[in-house]
């Protein structure tokens, strides 16, 4: 994923760093509060559904780096990963 750092008058787009040349085919996504519950129910199923195969019980120790653009600014409210993954940990 790399960030658009800005657009030429010419229609021209500067995107990320240099490892990107003229021949690079770049997609744009865009993120939206209903596409990120989603995606964040769909790796705690996939969790869970590990969890039940292997048979490993409730895990040791869970860390979740939230990232800044989540959040109250994304989801219109606070601690949606949080709350999710705690529900997805509490047994």
């Amino acid at each position: 994923v790399r960030q658009v750092r800005g657009a030429g008058s010419d229609g021209s787009l500067l995107i990320g760093d240099d490892s990107i040349s003229d021949e690079t085919e770049c997609r744009f996504m865009v993120r939206d509060d209903v596409a990120a519950r989603e995606d964040l129910e769909d790796t705690i199923k996939r969790y869970s559904l590990e969890k039940m195969f292997k048979g490993t019980g409730r895990p040791l120790l869970s860390v979740l780096f939230a990232c800044g653009g989540r959040g109250e600014g994304l989801f219109r409210e606070n601690g949606v990963d949080s709350q999710a993954i705690r529900e997805a940990t509490d047994e």
